[in-house]
């Protein structure tokens, strides 16, 4: 996987009958966000499977 360079990324385009505001999301940023699930479940003594 290459870094992205998020400057050349639009934050919008033009579509059929209106503009679409662009969303980008970095490949890291779910793992972030798992981490510290994972992290406050511990705390509180659960787990993601816990939940289910």
């Amino acid at each position: 996987m290459e870094d992205t360079d998020v400057s050349v990324i639009p934050s919008e385009v033009q579509g059929k009958r209106s503009i679409w505001k662009v969303v980008f999301k970095t490949p890291n940023q779910d793992t972030q966000f798992l981490e510290r699930l994972n992290l406050f479940l511990e705390k509180e003594g659960q787990t993601v499977s816990g939940m289910l």
